[in-house]
């Protein structure tokens, strides 16, 4: 749970002495200003998905500090599958960290030591301006207009989702108010028309598939909690799919996951049923996998293909509507 994360036993650290400045090359707005609340309830995040695909990007947004005696707030960023994404934290204390989840086991790391913004203000009611501007291999974090950290994002260099989100201490619930969140990208830094590269060396077949009616999981309201549960009150459709991975090739496939695309093009919620973490595929051999992925009502899965970090995606299997 993020409000649960502490930072206390680290060291602060120091604001560099020589102080990037806010980068100003990202033209074309891709997320509108948008204002609105983060509500949360107990082990619940409030979240505000943007769902578009960038890899380099300028988020900014306001915030003004709730009546709670602790919350937190922060962005996720280059949101690949709901397991593997970077995300940036800031405690009411003003504690900053940068965590990276690695796996479908959504096991999160600080990427290096978190450190103090003196910039941000604690005060009930007063705003604070988060800027985060996302380049290649590196992140700059700005408060108040005040650089604050250099983050090194070399790890997931993908397009993904990016995701406001805010939460309380342990068991609080409340709403924190957030303005004019805004994403940007430089002109030369939109997605690829197609999910990376292609190795026919790993072939993903169907045995079959199907729709059905399901309660809609928590993951899809905060992408950590996966399925652990279900609301029936608020339903969605169940894309279920039993599928073969075959690696011909000769490297071990240890890092990947299977994916679906929908109509849209944004990558679909889902979860793979009795792993923990993707199984091992020795050169050679295949692996079955089942997979229940969840939209909305409206919507269909269009693909579904598979991603493997060192090996590239897979062939790209096209399903049919609802």
């Amino acid at each position: 749970m993020v409000a649960a994360l502490s930072f206390a036993s680290v060291v602060p650290g120091v604001v560099q002495a020589q102080a990037p400045k806010p980068l100003a090359d990202a033209k074309k707005v891709i997320v509108t200003p948008k204002s609105g609340t983060l509500n949360f309830t107990g082990d619940e995040y409030g979240f505000f998905q943007a769902s578009t695909q960038v890899r380099d990007f300028d988020a900014l947004f306001s915030v003004t500090n709730p009546e709670l005696p602790e919350f937190t707030i922060g962005i996720d960023f280059r949101v690949v599958t709901f397991s593997r994404f970077y995300a940036l934290l800031i405690l009411s204390t003003g504690e900053t960290g940068l965590l990276v989840a690695r796996g479908l086991d959504q096991k999160m790391e600080l990427q290096k030591e978190p450190v103090f913004a003196p910039s941000w203000k604690r005060n009930v009611g007063e705003r604070n301006d988060v800027a985060l501007y996302v380049r290649g291999t590196q992140a700059l974090l700005f408060i108040n207009k005040q650089f604050i950290e250099t983050y090194d994002v070399s790890e997931i260099n993908d397009f993904g989702d990016v995701h406001l989100l805010a939460a309380g201490g342990a068991g609080q619930s409340g709403e924190i108010a957030y303005k004019n969140f805004t994403v940007k990208v430089p002109n030369n830094a939109l997605p690829p028309t197609s999910n990376g590269p292609t190795n026919n060396n790993i072939v993903v077949s169907l045995y079959r598939s199907g729709y059905t009616q399901w309660g809609r999981p928590i993951g899809m309201v905060d992408p950590r909690q996966g399925c652990q549960s279900f609301n029936d009150g608020s339903p969605v459709l169940q894309f279920q799919a039993v599928m073969k991975i075959t690696n011909n090739t000769k490297t071990p496939m240890k890092r990947w996951a299977p994916l679906a695309i929908k109509r849209d093009g944004t990558l679909a919620f889902g979860c793979a049923l009795a792993y923990d973490t993707s199984p091992e595929i020795a050169p050679g051999a295949s692996a079955d996998i089942t997979v229940e992925y969840y939209i909305e009502k409206t919507d269909a899965i269009a693909s579904i293909f598979v991603f493997d970090l060192e090996q590239g995606r897979s062939n790209r299997l096209q399903t049919a509507a609802p």
